[in-house]
């Protein structure tokens, strides 16, 4: 069903260092505070270091969910730890960014997701009231969630949680959380993998994308009459191609969604995307690749700028 946007579900989640209170009622205020690191990059024999750039939030952010998928409301607030927890704000690799940009309306969405997702090997870097967990499936459709309560368009959020949907696959979404032992009940929970359902998964979301990869490819050599296989195109005037083609870059993923079992809806927005994307994307890859070989050549990245963003080194974001 439609979801209303209330941006009231967003609340301040009070200092990093101060217990959160349930419910909170401040208006949120996002305030980051920029750090900058050198990090060494190597492939194959060239070595080259590159400015990364990271926020930590200096406030919390608090979230009220909706309930799903067996979970009741739950208050959630980012972060646990800020003196851990960092962000590149919008996970988004650089090629795609002209598409999804790194921040935006969306970005305090984007931030309660980074708080929700963590490795297995990493500390819990969310609270929520109650101690409740949420797990990283639950983390993506609350992302989506509050993309819209802070309103994001529609085409934009299901594309954004499609593809943070595929870095889940990736990762391994279906893990089982045993509790805590009784006679140490601040241990950390242990996270089991279940490793053949995660395995099945990226076998049919990532085999899935090759095909329609290859299709796309050969869709286009088929256009250019350099190659006559598929039936759809044939040898037809180059409209009519084209028309086909377009119709097939719809078909083609449909049908292969069915390999993202429960998440078919992802595999249908990644797929479409992807196949009609595909000739952009390979454009973009190589220009990124050609810039970045450029930035080697004259001694390595230096695109982010020393030195703090203000006086105070935060830059706040809202109210």
């Amino acid at each position: 069903m439609p979801i209303i946007a209330e941006f009231k579900r967003f609340r301040d989640g009070g200092d990093v260092d101060a217990e959160p209170q349930y419910p909170p009622t401040n208006p949120m205020s996002v305030q980051l505070e920029r750090t900058v690191e050198t990090v060494e990059r190597k492939f194959l024999w060239f070595h080259w270091t590159r400015k990364k750039e990271q926020f930590k939030l200096e406030r919390r952010i608090a979230y009220h969910m909706r309930a799903f998928d067996g979970q009741e409301e739950l208050w959630v607030v980012v972060p646990a730890d800020a003196g851990t927890f960092r962000t590149d704000l919008v996970s988004v690799p650089a090629i795609f960014t002209w598409l999804i940009p790194r921040t935006g309306i969306h970005l305090p969405a984007a931030l309660v997701h980074d708080g929700l997702v963590y490795d297995e090997h990493e500390k819990q870097s969310y609270l929520s009231e109650g101690d409740r967990a949420v797990t990283r499936m639950q983390a993506d459709v609350v992302l989506r969630d509050a993309m819209a309560d802070l309103g994001t368009s529609v085409a934009r959020r299901w594309l954004i949680w499609a593809a943070v949907t595929l870095a889940t696959i990736w990762s391994g979404a279906w893990t089982k959380a045993l509790p805590a032992p009784a006679d140490d009940p601040d241990a950390e929970p242990q996270i089991v993998p279940r490793r053949v359902t995660n395995m099945r998964y990226r076998i049919g979301a990532f085999g899935s994308l090759a095909i329609i990869s290859v299709v796309g490819i050969l869709a286009t050599l088929d256009w250019f009459d350099k190659w006559d296989h598929l039936f759809w195109m044939g040898d037809r005037p180059w409209y009519l191609e084209s028309l086909y083609g377009a119709a097939g870059a719809i078909v083609v993923p449909l049908i292969l969604s069915v390999l993202w079992f429960r998440l078919w809806k992802a595999g249908i927005i990644v797929g479409i995307a992807l196949a009609f994307l595909l000739h952009v994307t390979l454009a973009v890859l190589l220009l990124t690749l050609l810039f970045q070989c450029v930035e080697y050549l004259f001694g390595g990245r230096t695109a982010a700028a020393e030195g703090p963003v203000s006086e105070s080194g935060a830059v706040p974001l809202g109210p």
